[in-house]
Order: C-alpha cells, then structure tokens, then sequence
C-alpha cells in the first residue's frame, strides 16, 4: 500500500506480454511499456529449453494474439521472444508502481524474503518494446 501499487496481475496463462497488453488497455490513451530483457527473471534453464525448441502451443497462439503491439530489439528477438509469450510462467505478479516508489517497493519485498525485479516503465508509445 505504501508503494502506491497503480495495478498488479498474475502472468500465468498469457504470458508476460499478453498480460502487460492488458495492463496497458484501453487504447484511449496511448499507454505503452519498455522492457529490459536482462532484467526480466527467468527459472534455470528456461532459455536452453526454448531455444531447443520445447515450446508449448500456448506460447505460439499468445504470440499471434498479442505481438502486433511488441517491437523486440536486439538479442531479445532471438533469445527471449518466446519466453515473453510462454503460459508456463512461474506465476510471478506484474506490479504497476509509480517509479518514485519502485525503491520503496523492494525494500518492502525484500524485508518479507520476496524477490522483486525492475523489468521496464511504462511510457506514452502506445506500443510494447523489449530492448536488449
């Protein structure tokens, strides 16, 4: 509460992106989100299994659903890209925190042995962009 927490979700089923997609809707204002790829946590060995291609259905149609609004730069392209859409997430929260308060969030988390991590901010591009 003290972090003034804006909007938080769960990133099961959608994956990361078609859950930020949602956080970002309505498209009446322009809302939109960059990503640090280095950033975004992922369980051990996620990345080997995906570039080996052991991907699930789900990934691919959230793909589809969802990646007209993503503009993936860098190595995020290859080396992420469809771990961002993957319905297998760990069930990890997506918090909107007003970035003044991003400090005092993970301070709190880490007081209660909760890993927090700042994956992006929010911007005015209307558009998802992942950078490398």
């Amino acid at each position: 509460l003290a972090a003034d927490v804006r909007a938080m979700t769960d990133t099961t089923g959608f994956g990361l992106i078609g859950h930020l997609n949602e956080m970002l809707s309505p498209q009446d204002e322009p809302l939109g989100a960059e990503l640090f790829a280095d950033a975004i946590p992922l369980l051990p060995g996620a990345k080997e299994h995906m570039l080996a291609g052991k991907v699930p259905g789900g990934a691919n149609r959230n793909r589809t659903a969802f990646a007209e609004r993503v503009d993936l730069e860098g190595t995020a392209a290859e080396s992420l890209e469809r771990l961002l859409y993957d319905p297998q997430t760990s069930g990890g929260l997506l918090v909107a925190i007003p970035s003044q308060k991003a400090s005092l969030f993970e301070s709190e988390a880490q007081q209660r042995s909760v890993t927090a991590a700042r994956i992006g901010r929010f911007d005015a591009s209307g558009r998802i962009c992942v950078r490398s």
